[in-house]
């Protein structure tokens, strides 16, 4: 099934070698499922571009080939891309340039994201969003959030490998990037490039979240010990300090166009795309979130990409507060907070850890709800429907509430039973 919607232009879908282009109405193609979409080396909704492709989104595709060429939008790049995503998964069994935006590029992609999965055999130059950046390709602004895993020989949360003459600027990377099994001494694995040729490929202001990506090294070496990183090139920073304009992304344009950001809330993003949310809290009952602009929805998906929770948001603006009610979760399940406004491109997916109700229990008297904390203390306190009899709570460990003098106006905590509603379970101190 595939959905179109919006305006704009790109070129016509070509096999290898084809070059004629043409204004098309555009927007996303939804749910695609390719597999092996043309009988030539390069994979990709265009085989190979040398137009231009601007403001199109491929979302939630799943591509999936022999080939040599793979890209979740181009296999191989001449031409230009702006403006453009990819969401889904991008796969290859030979030995391949595999991107989860384009394989091969020779030509300018600029102010375009990718994520999802892309994954290769071995011998395969891999990237979440580019497999190989070579001579003349230039990448700016533009970003990856995809898993990245292959058996090498140059894998990279953004690029696989970046050859004489290619160009990365202003980019970033976030997901995680491994090679199967235990890194090999062949293998080049790194948290934003695989392999920069002979450092030969110029990189400028690019970062990489070193706690998500589980790499050291921004850039990979020939063994999982031996990398390296770029000073003013490509760096390494941990979540916080992705998650701050002032502390990272030198010489970046933050405003509208291209980058966004929300200091300590969120990593950069693109003004055409809608704003993520901030994630305060989540169990297996609700979702408790912060709009960090205005919103018309917000959709909660599980792991494996089915919606269990959707918040209509009409006019939200931004810094409101919203719960969502959540079912159908376990402790320790993975969802993904989307944002859609319209007119604007999705928001990246928030991803967090569902915790179990309070500290863990189930309430019984053998298996009593723990508190560990001010958070599970502050929950109860808002929650009389916990306060009944036959409801039991224990206290696991020392609490520190001295920052509620500030909570309610001033007025302090808010106890925990009132006139209206008594507590009558039990609290057990465990002093």
């Amino acid at each position: 099934l595939v959905a179109v919607v919006g305006a704009g232009k790109f070129c016509a879908v070509v096999a290898y070698g084809a070059k004629a282009c043409a204004a098309v109405p555009r927007a996303g193609f939804v749910g695609i499922n390719v597999g092996g979409l043309y009988k030539v080396n390069t994979i990709g909704l265009f085989g190979y571009n040398e137009g231009v492709i601007d403001s199109l989104a491929m979302v939630n595709a799943n591509i999936t080939c022999p080939h040599t060429f793979v890209g979740g939008l181009v296999g191989i790049n001449y031409g230009t891309i702006a403006n453009s995503y990819f969401t889904g998964t991008v796969s290859s069994s030979a030995n391949n340039n595999v991107g989860g935006l384009v394989g091969d590029n020779y030509g300018t992609i600029t102010n375009c994201y990718s994520i999802g999965t892309v994954s290769a055999a071995n011998g395969s130059f891999v990237g979440g969003l580019v497999g190989t950046n070579t001579i003349g390709g230039t990448i700016t602004n533009s970003y990856s959030m995809s898993t990245v895993f292959a058996d090498g020989p140059c894998v990279g949360g953004l690029v696989g490998t970046n050859t004489l003459g290619g160009t990365i600027t202003n980019s970033y990377s976030t997901g995680t990037v491994s090679v199967n099994g235990v890194d090999s001494h062949n293998a080049y694995v790194g948290g934003l490039i695989g392999y920069n040729t002979d450092n030969a490929g110029t990189i400028t202001n690019n970062y990489y979240d070193s706690q998500t990506s589980g790499r050291q090294y921004a850039m990979g070496g020939n063994s999982s010990t031996n990398g390296s990183n770029s000073a003013g090139g490509a760096e390494p920073r941990p979540t916080a300090e992705m998650w701050r304009q002032v502390t990272t992304y030198n010489n970046w344009t933050f405003g509208s166009n291209p980058w966004l950001i929300r200091n300590d809330s969120s990593y950069a993003y693109f003004g055409y795309q809608s704003a993520p949310v901030y994630v305060n809290n989540c169990n297996i009952e609700e979702l408790n979130i912060d709009l960090l602009n205005t919103a018309d929805s917000v959709v909660v998906y599980n792991s494996s990409n089915v919606r269990i929770a959707k918040l209509q948001t009409p006019n939200a603006t931004s810094g409101s507060s919203k719960i969502i009610p959540l079912s159908g979760v376990s402790a320790n399940d993975t969802i993904y907070i989307v944002t859609y406004e319209q007119g604007k491109a999705p928001s990246y997916p928030v991803q967090t850890i569902v915790k179990p109700l309070f500290c863990g229990g189930n309430g019984t008297v053998d298996d009593p709800y723990q508190i560990c904390n001010l958070e599970a203390l502050k929950y109860l306190s808002e929650r009389s429907a916990y306060w009944g009899a036959g409801i039991h709570f224990i206290q696991t460990a020392d609490i520190d509430a001295y920052e509620t003098r500030t909570w309610n106006g001033g007025a302090g905590f808010s106890p925990i039973g009132n006139n209206g509603t008594k507590f009558t379970g039990t609290y057990n101190g465990n002093k």
